[in-house]
């Protein structure tokens, strides 16, 4: 049922806003860049999903060099997929650079609920060392109101993917974010990838609504797309 990796998507913004206590993207987590390996890897062979467009476009195989497709058996194709690379291939430089550094998170375990960290053992790799909960993860989070006239085109090719591709629940991207506080013209939305345990890509997307000094994240969720 392609139902199942949006859930599994709001699962992870759900731990992720219980980890951050809300706001914008990981931005209270406190990351640092992991260790990286010793030399260069020569460039992976470029790999298309058996689904790719018989003439892709030159952001799909921009996408192409960084995602990879995940397997027929574990997850069939959806129309989420094919919006979600074509977004990702729009990203800048610097943003897919970002995206592809593997990050450390380091959570202090007395403030991460026993569920919580539960399920980040579980699903994300996470290991207490130190009194910390750490685990690594490949973020990259842009604000709606940055994006080209172009870019904001491809989110709105996800919003009517998102409808064709979930069968169970509210199908509207843009009713789902509206009821959890976007404002009209999207202004306070955030769209990215997140890789948590840094191998499965989803897709996320969540209104950001400050009150005062406080900052909160409603409508997060997210859809499997890729792997790394």
């Amino acid at each position: 049922m392609k139902l199942r990796w949006y859930v599994l998507g709001v699962m992870f913004a759900v731990v992720l806003a219980a980890i951050t206590g809300g706001g914008a993207a990981l931005a209270a987590a406190k990351l640092k860049p992991a260790p990286s390996a010793a030399g260069k890897k020569k460039p992976a062979p470029l790999v298309l999903p058996s689904w790719a467009p018989k003439n892709p476009s030159k952001k799909f195989l921009r996408a192409a060099r960084v995602l990879k497709p995940i397997p027929a058996e574990a997850e069939p194709y959806s129309p989420m997929h094919l919006a979600a690379w074509e977004f990702f291939g729009s990203l800048s430089d610097k943003q897919i650079a970002a995206f592809q550094k593997r990050q450390q998170v380091s959570l202090p375990i007395s403030g991460v609920k026993p569920d919580v960290r539960h399920f980040l053992k579980e699903n994300v790799g996470a290991r207490e060392v130190g009194g910390k909960l750490v685990y690594y993860t490949h973020d990259v989070y842009v604000e709606y109101k940055s994006l080209s006239p172009q870019q904001q085109q491809l989110f709105h090719n996800i919003v009517k993917a998102f409808a064709e591709s979930v069968t169970d629940g509210d199908r509207d991207l843009l009713v789902v974010l509206y009821k959890c506080g976007a404002k009209k013209d999207l202004s306070n939305v955030e769209v990215g990838f997140s890789a948590l345990g840094g191998h499965a890509v989803h897709l996320r997307w969540a209104a950001v609504v400050r009150t005062g000094a406080k900052t909160s994240q409603g409508g997060g969720g997210g859809y499997w797309v890729a792997q790394i």
